[in-house]
């Protein structure tokens, strides 16, 4: 939710809205917005056993290729 407090609600609508329709600056915007708040719910879920071995950050790289992906394909 702290994201989404440093951005009013018609500038993240707007983001996605842009994002949809293939703007890359907006879909990368977006990520930079929730980058720390995924990367936290992944290290909260993390198994203690995996974490001294990956990082936070790899797991989340390739759901967000995928998202990427999908939006450059027109595809939500």
């Amino acid at each position: 939710m702290g994201a989404l407090m440093t951005h009013n609600f018609s500038e993240h609508d707007d983001l996605v809205r842009h994002a949809t329709a293939g703007d890359e600056a907006a879909l990368a915007a977006l990520f930079t917005i929730y980058r720390e708040r995924l990367k936290r719910m992944v290290r909260l879920r993390l198994d203690r056993r995996l974490s001294g071995h990956v990082d936070a950050s790899d797991v989340l790289r390739r759901p967000i290729s995928d998202v990427h992906n999908r939006f450059a394909s027109g595809r939500e």
